[in-house]
């Protein structure tokens, strides 16, 4: 069941390398950000293991701030405003 995830993961960081402006390149890591945490989820059903869970919990934290981080440079303002 790996295998299909992660040659999507390769797809969309392809899509994201080639994409011709940078919010295309924003939301093909956020989307490779998103199913990475689909695939740890999958694993901690695996191996029925929570600390997939909140390898998952982290990872999608860090990815929703790290995509505003880049929405309010792109933006043009400042983080704090």
């Amino acid at each position: 069941f790996i295998a299909p995830i992660l040659a999507s993961i390769v797809l969309i960081v392809i899509r994201g390398a080639a994409g011709p402006t940078i919010p295309d390149r924003v939301l093909a890591l956020d989307a490779a950000s998103t199913v990475a945490c689909l695939l740890f989820i999958l694993l901690a059903l695996y191996y029925s293991s929570t600390f997939f869970i909140f390898i998952a919990i982290s990872q999608a934290i860090l990815s929703f701030i790290g995509t505003l981080y880049i929405a309010k440079y792109l933006e043009g303002r400042e983080v704090g405003e």
